[in-house]
């Protein structure tokens, strides 16, 4: 009997998504214009040598760079190591006060956030981030949700109990991931979060046409290194049994996590507010001063906040400039 996991349908935001990242993983990445198709034609004959040619494509990260502006930054900040389950994991701290973990999402880290960081760190609270496995100054090597999560409690059993957590995109998800093995916060922030990893794999493998025994293979394959099953992946079914108040921000032009994604962790997780921007997409949304400024009210650095369990449309000068030239 087919596994639902695998052979249920892919929302058609998060196809489109999909297939935008397989083709600027093709620009950037020009031998993958001979992989791909070499995996799709190869995959009758040899469906676990493709299954464990498209984990290792799924499972690492791209490289990100560092502005001057990130680097200084970081530079300010105390710098910390350690050793979780033989990988090196670096992070820094800024400042005293209430502590905030800010979390970095998939392809990125810490001083891409830099932004938001110092804003946070200016409100008078301890700030502490670092580089997920995989990613930045942290060990190279396979890397997924739970390896963020796993290693955002290793940090906070280091660095001690958070006051807030605010995390971004696949770093939204592996917060909530980690919030359902017991890590407590009085406040947390999900900026265009993703709601369930493992439908990001069944659109790759929809996208590049591979069948379901390559798929079976693949899941089998993680499961085995992430110690967890690809249904327990999904934030959605976490969400439901938390209770710690929620502001999820997402923008409706995303084209990396479709904003349903975040509405529906809104949706689900009891009293969270859900805050609708436009025309910032994925990446912008942690630079724009409205949403930081939103982000720290959240979080008790400013004017209360909006009564939780509500949807708000945020609105500036930058947002819906087109409709508003329009009706002009």
């Amino acid at each position: 009997m087919p596994d639902s996991t695998l052979t249920r349908a892919v929302r058609p935001s998060l196809m489109l998504a999909t297939r935008t990242a397989v083709l600027t993983a093709r620009k950037q990445a020009p031998v993958l214009r001979l992989l791909l198709p070499a995996l799709t034609l190869a995959q009758r004959l040899s469906p676990g040598a493709v299954a464990a040619t498209v984990e290792q494509l799924l499972f690492r990260a791209p490289r990100s760079r560092l502005t001057p502006a990130s680097r200084a930054f970081l530079a300010r900040g105390e710098r910390f190591e350690f050793t979780l389950d033989g990988r090196r994991i670096v992070g820094w701290t800024w400042g005293t006060g209430p502590t905030t973990y800010l979390v970095h999402g998939w392809g990125s880290q810490a001083g891409r956030l830099h932004a938001l960081g110092e804003a946070i760190v200016a409100t008078g609270r301890r700030l502490v981030m670092f580089d997920a496995p995989g990613h930045g100054a942290s060990s190279r090597g396979p890397t997924a949700m739970p390896d963020f999560a796993r290693a955002l409690l290793a940090v906070v059993d280091r660095e001690g109990a958070p006051d807030a957590v605010v995390a971004h995109s696949m770093g939204g998800a592996a917060t909530a991931l980690a919030a359902s093995w017991g890590l407590e916060a009085r406040r947390f922030v999900l900026l265009a979060p993703a709601a369930n990893p493992a439908e990001w794999a069944r659109s790759i493998g929809e996208v590049l046409a591979l069948n379901l025994e390559v798929m079976r293979r693949l899941r089998a394959r993680s499961e085995r290194r992430l110690r967890l099953g690809w249904r327990d992946l999904d934030v959605r079914v976490h969400a439901r049994r938390m209770s710690a108040p929620l502001l999820v921000i997402h923008d409706h032009e995303d084209d990396t996590v479709p904003f349903s994604h975040g509405a529906d962790i809104a949706h689900h997780w009891p009293g969270a507010t859900l805050l609708e921007t436009s025309g910032l997409g994925h990446r912008d949304l942690l630079n724009d001063p409205a949403v930081i400024t939103r982000v720290l009210e959240f979080l008790g650095a400013g004017t209360r906040p909006a009564a939780s369990g509500t949807t708000i449309q945020l609105e500036q000068e930058l947002f819906n400039r087109e409709t508003r030239r329009r009706a002009s």
